[in-house]
């Protein structure tokens, strides 16, 4: 997702769902160090450049 504005500014955002597991015996569980909703963002200035 994008979102600009009158000025300067931009932010940026998005995300991931991810459904990780594994079957040991017939049992579901998800392993260590998964996460099942990732995220990120970052603002942005924006800055003209004249040639």
């Amino acid at each position: 997702m994008d979102v600009a504005f009158s000025f300067p500014l931009k932010l940026i955002a998005g995300a991931t769902y991810s459904d990780v597991y594994q079957v040991d015996e017939g049992v579901k569980s998800r392993p260590m160090l998964t996460e099942k909703i990732m995220g990120t963002g970052a603002p942005l200035m924006l800055f003209a450049v004249r040639a």
